[in-house]
Parts: C-alpha cells; sequence; structure tokens
C-alpha cells in the first residue's frame, strides 16, 4: 500500500491544491491519461485521513464500469480495505441501487433490472400484438425492428417526450408536406411543374412517419409490460430516481446525508 505522503509528493501545484482542499466544490480538467482518476482517489484518501468523515458518506460516480473499478484499485492501494466502504457507482449502478432500496417508492416489492434477453422478448411481443397489416409487419424479418423500438422507446423517456402531442404534430406534418418547399420541384421537369409536390419523396418521408407514430403507439403498452413484470430499464434508473428527487425534498435531503 502506498503512503498518501508518497503519492502527494508526485504531484505538481495544481494537482496538490485539488486534493488538499477538503471542503466546497473542485473542478479538474484534463485530458486522457493525465491523472485525473489518481488525483481524484488521492483527495478522497486525504480527507478521510485530515478529517472525521466517515468513508460510507462520500460518494464517487463515473459513467463506466471500468472507470469505478479504476477508483476503487486506486483507493485500495492508497487505503487498504477502508475503501470498500466508499460508495464508488456508475450514475446508473447508484439509480438502481436507489430504486431497490425504496422499492414501495418506485412500484412494489420484487423490482428488478429487465436483462437484454427479458427486453427483447418484451419487445418481440409488442411486434406480435400489431396487425398483419402493420407497417412495422410489414419486413420479413420484423423482429429487427426491436432495436429501433428500444431506441425510440428510450428517447420518448430522457427526453419526456408526451406521446399524443408527438403523434398530433408528426400528423399535421404530413398533411403540410406539399406545401413545404424542399417537397416541390424547383423548375419544369419532364410531366412535373415548377411547384408541382414531388409525390414520391413525400410518400417515402410518409411511409417513415407512419411507421413512427405506430412504434410511438406502443409504448404505454410497452410501460404497461414493463410494470406487470416489476421490472425497470437502463433509462428508469436515472430517470425514476430524478423525478423521486425533484418531487420529494425529504427523499433527497436523506441521500444528501
Amino acid at each position: 500500500m502506498k503512503e498518501l505522503s508518497e503519492i502527494l509528493k508526485g504531484l505538481n501545484d495544481n494537482q496538490l491544491k485539488a486534493v488538499e482542499l477538503t471542503e466546497g466544490p473542485v473542478m479538474v480538467v484534463a485530458g486522457p491519461g493525465t491523472g485525473k482518476t489518481q488525483i481524484l482517489a488521492a483527495r478522497i484518501a486525504n480527507i478521510l485521513q485530515q478529517t472525521q468523515t466517515d468513508p460510507r458518506n462520500i460518494l464517487c460516480l463515473t459513467y463506466t464500469d471500468a472507470g469505478a473499478r479504476a477508483m476503487r484499485e486506486r483507493l485500495i492501494s492508497m487505503i487498504g480495505t477502508t475503501a470498500y466502504d466508499v460508495q464508488i457507482h456508475t450514475f446508473h449502478s447508484l439509480g438502481s441501487e436507489i430504486i431497490r432500496e425504496n422499492e414501495e417508492l418506485f412500484g412494489g416489492k420484487g423490482l428488478q433490472p429487465i436483462s437484454e434477453l427479458e427486453k427483447e422478448q418484451l419487445l418481440r411481443e409488442l411486434l406480435d400484438s400489431l396487425p398483419a397489416n402493420s407497417s412495422l409487419k410489414n419486413a420479413k424479418e420484423y423482429y429487427y425492428q426491436t432495436g429501433p423500438l428500444a431506441t425510440i422507446f428510450g428517447l420518448i423517456k430522457t427526453e419526456n417526450f408526451d406521446v399524443e402531442a408527438e403523434v398530433l404534430f408528426i400528423q399535421q406534418y404530413i398533411k403540410e408536406l406539399p406545401e413545404k418547399e424542399e417537397f416541390q420541384y424547383k423548375r419544369n421537369s419532364g410531366n412535373s411543374k415548377k411547384g408541382d409536390p414531388k409525390v414520391g419523396e413525400i410518400n417515402k418521408l410518409t411511409d417513415k412517419l407512419n411507421r413512427l407514430m405506430e412504434a410511438l403507439s406502443l409504448f404505454p403498452l410497452f410501460l404497461e409490460k414493463m410494470k406487470k413484470l416489476k421490472r425497470f430499464d437502463y433509462d428508469d434508473m436515472l430517470l425514476w430516481v430524478k423525478n423521486a428527487f425533484e418531487a420529494d425534498e425529504m427523499f433527497l435531503k436523506s441521500y444528501q446525508e
């Protein structure tokens, strides 16, 4: 285990300043491979050494599992087994843990993150439920639509789209296509005159937008099936917790403490 004092000797002035400041915000801006993980780990070690802070009250958030592992390994090398008490998470793993610690708040006992296999099966069931003349089932291998469906549902959640409003917007947009300049001929061409609508392009885009509307119409059923299965997905890990924190100040404060 490398002593913190030895690590501090190898830092430049700005790095040392970031490590030694035990209170208040600190921003470390640097490119890949410049030692940001080492600086953050050293700052945590210094806080634990210089203050009475409980290691369980320190939260580290990273974007990737690899980043979380790297942070844990650096801390172990500096402070030993105490590093296992420090809360080190990806944003999503923290959200998942908060959901499972408060199941009643988020939908009842037994909540679990949905597996990729379960989600694929659920999306296939949605496609199977569509009528034979569905635009989403025209393709020979319509199960390929599960990928785009998952992407659309994720966007609805992360962008907080109102599905009904989006469908109305798309319907209005389709009606207006013939009047839009980009879908009109700029000059006379064959049997088409300047200002005539480009029927082929309009029909192609209309087909695409109709498929999108049909996909949007499946979103409420997707949520219903997820609720019945007591599952939450990758987007829910962030959105459910964010919404719960915004709706209940005391719930937020309990985690801030």
